[in-house]
């Protein structure tokens, strides 16, 4: 998913260099905001793996008793 974001970021800055139509202030912000999603997005999905583990692990250790 990473490897996507980066292709991501890759492909705007050439869009944006060949076709000049954002200005330089706002392009920085535009880069800045699509990498803080791919880091969220990242952060979330290992939140989401490690809740989802631990819920299986507790309800085998209920399952138990």
């Amino acid at each position: 998913m990473f490897k996507l974001w980066v292709a991501i970021l890759i492909m705007l800055s050439v869009v944006v260099h060949l076709s000049g139509d954002v200005s330089r202030p706002l392009y920085p912000t535009i880069l800045f905001a699509m990498v803080l999603g791919a880091v969220a997005r990242e952060g979330i999905a290992m939140l989401d793996h490690i809740i989802v583990s631990w819920v299986s692990r507790a309800g085998s250790a209920v399952k138990s008793y």
